[in-house]
């Protein structure tokens, strides 16, 4: 089993995946793939990989439960009991609404797309300021439906990529090169690129200090050789990982 999952991970990841799982293999590895799918998202970050399998998996699944009982034993080299029920509950594991795993993959692969489209479209982009000397270009753009703002800046780091994206995840060494920031702290590491963090900030009086609880995730997108950060605030809880309450005279952004 360990083989042929593999080789199928390996295929999608080639592009070289096919278009049918065939109905024994997916009664006998269905659970197994679902498995090897959230580990890729957990363990290794390969979030749009996880996603691909997930829903080709979802695909072969239904495709075969429109077919009579009759029709999915005559598929079948060897009886096989309850194919139907298997199938059926295979299906209900590979729904966001039933699997907490499952729902966190599709809810960041689709969080991760729309920051990808938005990042490398030009559509709406304010330029702000371009930078001739170096090479810096700021964008700016109003977030519909709020009085919000987003931006963008681009450039080019004249660095290793390993040694850009470690100053990202050292996050306890923020307050080194942050300003006003003179507290870090990483609460939870859930994966290899995956952490809850609390950064706090000094601000000068008259303003109080303020802090945040941040969840970020690296999506490892090695396929289109790039690599994607996401970092959001987080109130009250992660999971069942509960955030505490700011300490007195603290505002919490």
């Amino acid at each position: 089993e360990d083989a042929f999952i593999e080789s199928l991970v390996d295929d999608f990841f080639h592009g070289r995946h096919g278009a049918t799982l065939s109905l024994e293999n997916c009664v006998k590895h269905g659970f197994s793939i679902l498995r090897c799918a959230v580990k890729l998202h957990q363990k290794e970050d390969r979030l749009f990989l996880s996603e691909k399998i997930i829903h080709w998996l979802k695909l072969q699944v239904s495709i075969f439960l429109e077919q009579t009982a009759d029709e999915l034993s005559a598929a079948l080299p060897v009886a096989m009991e309850n194919v139907s029920g298997i199938l059926q509950e295979l299906l209900m594991q590979l729904d966001s609404s039933h699997n907490k795993d499952v729902e966190l993959i599709e809810q960041e692969a689709t969080e991760s797309r729309f920051l990808l489209s938005s990042l490398t479209g030009e559509a709406d982009w304010i330029v702000a300021r371009e930078g001739q000397e170096d090479g810096i270009t700021t964008c700016y753009k109003h977030v519909d439906g709020s009085s919000l703002y987003s931006v963008r800046v681009q450039g080019v780091v004249e660095e290793p990529l390993f040694n850009v994206i470690s100053i990202f995840f050292e996050a306890d060494l923020y307050p080194q090169w942050v300003p006003t920031m003179d507290r870090a702290y990483e609460l939870k590491r859930l994966s290899r690129y995956r952490k809850l963090a609390q950064f706090s900030y000094k601000l000068p009086w008259p303003l109080a200090r303020r802090d945040i609880f941040c969840y970020g995730y690296g999506v490892d997108i090695a396929e289109q050789n790039a690599i994607l950060v996401v970092v959001r605030s987080v109130d009250g809880s992660y999971g069942d990982i509960q955030i505490p309450e700011p300490d007195p005279g603290t505002v919490r952004m």
